[in-house]
């Protein structure tokens, strides 16, 4: 559950679970990421997204809503785009 990859309290660190598997060069794919169930120390769902995915870059995730997944991530990448604009 994507909950062990997040130390315990009002953090936003990656737990030792998250980085033991970087050690040893392991996929990471937490689960299941449901916008009905966004749990502190997250602000809102997006937010979720961009720890797991900004901070914590895991390799992948289960997400019972793809589509907010899609959104958030074609979202990062026209910023992206528009940041390195001449």
């Amino acid at each position: 559950h994507y909950s062990q990859l997040v130390e315990q309290g009002r953090t936003l660190q990656p737990s030792k679970l998250l980085q033991d598997a970087r050690q040893h060069q392991l996929f990471v794919h937490p689960y299941t990421f449901r916008t009905d169930q966004v749990v502190e120390p997250f602000s809102d769902f997006n937010h979720m997204l961009s720890v797991f995915i900004d901070q914590f870059q895991v390799d992948g995730l289960f997400i019972d809503q793809p589509d907010v997944a899609i959104r958030y991530l074609k979202a990062k990448n026209a910023q992206t785009s528009i940041a390195t604009l001449p």
